[in-house]
């Protein structure tokens, strides 16, 4: 969650899993586990295909 607050612009922004990984040293299967464990409790929110990636979640 913080590298996606670091680039955070209103929910435009959107990384993937691998963008963050490499940022941070860390294993790719490890942050792609969080992220959906992060999404299923609605703190980021992901999209699928080209373009798509995880940005943090906003309370409307």
């Amino acid at each position: 969650m913080s590298r996606l607050a670091e680039v955070w612009d209103g929910g435009n922004a959107r990384l993937s899993a691998s963008d963050i990984a490499d940022a941070r040293g860390l294993s790719r299967a490890m942050v792609a586990k969080l992220l959906v464990s992060l999404s299923q409790v609605r703190l980021v929110v992901g999209s699928p295909g080209p373009g798509g990636g995880y940005t943090l979640c906003r309370a409307r």
